[in-house]
């Protein structure tokens, strides 16, 4: 979600651009890249239902911390019971 939030960002002037050119061709043949970009970051934030205004990166970031921490307790917790049998068995 980052980094589609982030790709529809920095690539919107630019397809706002190839919308607006008289020669559209000519424009997306050389913007190509970022238009493509532009187009699958719409798709995926609008597969995720997202539409109107965009979260926010930083929250965004914030709320895959807490995620992570989570995660990461709970592998941590579950490899801990795992190491006192190894110690019970020697």
């Amino acid at each position: 979600m980052i980094n589609n939030v982030t790709t529809y960002q920095m690539t919107k002037p630019l397809y706002e651009a190839y919308k607006k050119a008289r020669n559209r061709e000519k424009y997306r043949a050389e913007h190509e890249r970022g238009i493509i970009l532009h187009e699958a970051a719409a798709k995926a934030l609008k597969a995720a239902q997202i539409s109107g205004k965009l979260p926010s990166v930083p929250a965004l970031q914030a709320e895959y911390d807490v995620i992570k921490q989570n995660i990461d307790s709970i592998l941590q917790a579950e490899k801990l019971p795992e190491r006192e049998r190894k110690t019970e068995r020697e």
